[in-house]
């Protein structure tokens, strides 16, 4: 069972829902009800999310829900099969294309600026410690569209030193 923990627009919780339904198709599951539980906490961005799970024929397997990641109850029994948890945060966005050039919001120069990424920062912290606290979590994948090392590498620096107490370890990604 899979958590997408800051889920809306639902691109990326359509491709797990994707795999898991071929994995299901495929007997690699063996019998095993698999689930999405997709979360945000905008009811907007939750509507769009189901209008689009329901487009890709996915809202039999994905359970979307209008909440904030941070507040779900870890320990809750509907929760203790998850082992993997997708999380790509609320972040600045200043790798995204169409703000290269201008930095407009990602001027963290700025006093505003440099708020606005420690809070982002701050938040992105809080939903990976959340997350190492699922009982059953094996998974834990971070990604944001940000290029500021505050909501990339220092996070995950940040972040690394619980992990390790909590016998999480850093693996580099697959070779393809």
């Amino acid at each position: 069972n899979v958590i997408d923990a800051c889920a809306a627009p639902g691109n990326k919780t359509s491709h797990i829902a994707a795999i898991l339904t071929t994995r299901m198709h495929d007997g690699a599951t063996k019998g095993s009800c698999e689930h999405i539980y997709a979360f945000d906490k905008s009811s907007e961005r939750k509507n769009l999310l189901q209008s689009r799970m329901a487009n890709a024929g996915a809202e039999s397997i994905v359970q979307v829900t209008e909440t904030d990641f941070l507040t779900i109850d870890t320990a809750s029994n509907i929760y203790s099969r998850v082992t993997t948890v997708l999380l790509d945060p609320s972040c600045s966005g200043s790798g995204v294309a169409r703000d290269l050039g201008r930095l407009g919001n990602n001027d963290k120069s700025s006093p505003r600026g440099r708020a606005r990424l420690d809070k982002l920062r701050g938040f992105q912290v809080q939903a990976i410690h959340k997350a190492m606290e699922l009982p059953s979590i094996t998974l834990l994948s971070y990604s944001t569209c940000s290029v500021w090392e505050e909501e990339n590498e220092s996070v995950v620096a940040e972040v690394l030193t619980t992990a390790r107490q909590r016998g999480w370890r850093l693996l580099a990604p697959p070779r393809m």
